[in-house]
């Protein structure tokens, strides 16, 4: 596997749609000799374009869909919609447990209400997944610029799971997307 590759930000190396091709035949080759299953987790930012590459990526190609796994889907309203989409076409996508007020502010979608959004979309909740970004660094910026970093805690997850233990089908199908989806 490979990860995080970024796309549709601003700080990736912005990938091409013959590379992320390339790279998506040499993980999943990677897979079958390795007798592993092959994922290219992709980082996706709020640029326009959302999961866009990735779509392009796959069209045209022998490439299986569920060989891609973005996370940050909860992003915006538009990249969720997206996200949904890509599970009823046999993907999965991750919706990221680690946000700040900034982050939300700035129009990413707590996971919670991220997750019963896109299930109303019709996204298919075996494909599904949370995952916390543990470690990974939560930029604040300032008209454009970086004015501060603080680090996702893997603890987001326990949190979310307490939040959601108060309605048992919610509870369950939120255990799901931590432990048996991914």
């Amino acid at each position: 596997g490979v990860g995080e590759v970024a796309i549709s930000d601003r700080r990736s190396s912005q990938p091409t749609v013959s590379e992320l091709r390339r790279l998506g035949a040499d993980v999943a080759l990677g897979g079958v000799i390795s007798g592993k299953r092959g994922t290219v987790l992709v980082h996706v930012g709020d640029g326009p374009a959302g999961l866009g590459p990735v779509l392009e990526t796959l069209d045209g190609s022998d490439l299986a869909t569920d060989l891609f796994l973005p996370t940050h889907v909860n992003r915006s309203t538009a990249l969720l919609t997206q996200a949904a989409a890509y599970t009823r076409r046999g993907g999965y996508a991750d919706i990221t447990v680690s946000t700040t007020p900034e982050l939300v502010a700035a129009g990413d979608i707590p996971a919670l209400e991220a997750f019963e959004a896109a299930l109303e979309q019709g996204a298919n909740p075996e494909r599904l997944t949370f995952s916390s970004d543990g470690g990974g660094s939560l930029p604040h910026f300032v008209n454009g610029e970086l004015a501060g970093l603080t680090t996702a805690q893997p603890d987001v997850l326990l949190r979310l799971l307490s939040s959601a233990a108060n309605d048992s089908a919610v509870f369950a199908r939120v255990l799901a997307a931590m432990t048996v989806n991914p």
